[in-house]
């Protein structure tokens, strides 16, 4: 894919195509897990997740992005934390933390993190986006709420 090409996200509870059109087949998802990346550096999926965070901020749908901009605290002190891959700021002032993953998709530990952490900071809203294949630039949104 080109830089500047807008991909596609799609809403995972209504299938509703959010931007650009509907990619290829469905995903077999493995337990494979890839080695961890040095913190402040993306990976694959968040490179193509922040060029396409590029374009919608081109066309004025958002107003900018930040890659892990900060870590939110879960338990009562610093061991449990959750470090959100892009914090994504809308030209209406919602900010939302954004989990992006590979086609792999989520393991438990990890969507457990994300729901906490809706559930501790509801100001924020917090949004998963699973790419569909390594191939193209679809991504399927998850919201999580309380």
């Amino acid at each position: 894919m080109k830089r500047g090409t807008p991909g596609t996200l799609t809403d995972a509870a209504t299938g509703e195509v959010i931007r650009g059109k509907p990619g290829g087949d469905a995903v077999k998802r493995s337990r494979w897990r890839p080695e961890a990346q040095p913190a402040g550096e993306m990976n694959k999926t968040e490179a193509a997740f922040a060029a396409l965070l590029d374009a919608r901020q081109l066309a004025g749908e958002i107003d900018g992005y930040d890659f892990e901009p900060f870590k939110l605290r879960l338990g009562r002190d610093w061991k449990t934390t959750y470090r959100p891959d892009f914090a994504i700021y809308h030209v209406d002032g919602l900010i939302e933390l954004a989990e992006v993953k590979g086609p792999a998709g989520y393991e438990d530990d990890a969507r457990v993190k994300v729901k906490v952490a809706a559930r501790l900071y509801p100001r924020f809203v917090f949004a998963g986006y699973v790419r569909e294949d390594m191939k193209t630039v679809h991504f399927t949104r998850e919201l999580f709420t309380k």
